[in-house]
């Protein structure tokens, strides 16, 4: 007897994991809160009485789920609705955000006339570029809007690539390089390599070798969200160049280190 209830809580658990997967996707797709009606039977779940999802939850159902079906109402089931949302929203931004970067509709010539273009102004926007982060962020967008950068993309480049994000900081970045992007055909070919030349610098000291490792982790980072946002151009450089970087520098310390182990035990 104790093995067989053991069984059957355990396929009970599967059930579950199966009705919220399904729950999980109708909701990502249709981007509202589901009813009685769009939700999936236990048959759709892996059940056999294709009775009601809702009612198992509302504790109006019958099945394998007994009398715990009566504690799960539809105030919880909201609750697991708005925590779904709430997980699809990133989602749905980085998706809408690529969509936008893939087909950008950049100004034109014209258009970028009537905009200062002046040498002071570029180089104040650059300055301010080079200490990128969360809270400068809104204020960039804004200036980068007004100000005609055509002919100074390469220092644009060369600015976000030198600051020092923070982890928080990466995802403002990104907004203010899909801008850039929109803007300009040719950031986008340039902003990758230009974070990649942070894997070439060399530590002489710890104090430079932490410095260096902590550019290399925001620089990795920043590249990934941008290949993900549809800035950085598809290719096999230069994330994935890194990547295997990487990969090879981290085999080879570990090679190094089981070598000096072994001399050090022998």
């Amino acid at each position: 007897r104790v093995r067989r209830a053991a069984s059957v809580r355990r396929a009970d658990s599967a059930f579950l994991r199966r009705c919220w997967r399904a729950v999980g996707r109708r909701v990502v797709r249709r981007g509202a809160r589901p009813t009685s009606a769009s939700l999936p039977t236990e048959a759709a779940c892996g059940g056999g009485d294709g009775a009601s999802f809702f009612g198992f939850w509302a504790g109006g159902g019958t099945g394998r789920m007994g009398a715990d079906a009566g504690s799960i109402g539809p105030q919880a089931l909201k609750e697991a609705t708005d925590a779904l949302n709430a997980a699809a929203a990133p989602l749905r931004a980085v998706r809408e955000l690529r969509e936008a970067n893939s087909s950008p509709v950049r100004p034109t010539a014209d258009e970028l006339k009537v905009l200062d273009a002046s040498v002071r102004k570029n180089a104040a926007l650059v300055k301010k570029l080079r200490q990128l982060s969360e809270d400068a962020a809104p204020a960039l967008l804004k200036e980068i809007a007004q100000v005609n950068q055509g002919k100074y993309v390469s220092e644009v480049v060369a600015a976000i690539a030198d600051a020092p994000l923070s982890a928080k900081d990466v995802p403002a970045a990104v907004q203010v390089c899909s801008l850039i992007h929109r803007r300009y055909a040719d950031f986008g070919g340039a902003i990758g390599p230009a974070l990649a030349r942070a894997f070439s610098a060399k530590a002489t000291t710890s104090e430079e070798e932490r410095t260096v490792l902590r550019r290399r982790r925001s620089s990795l980072r920043l590249l990934a969200e941008l290949a993900a946002a549809g800035v950085v151009l598809p290719g096999p450089q230069p994330l994935q160049g890194l990547v295997a970087e990487l990969c090879t520098e981290v085999i080879s310390s570990s090679k190094d280190i089981c070598a000096a182990a072994s001399a050090a035990a022998a």
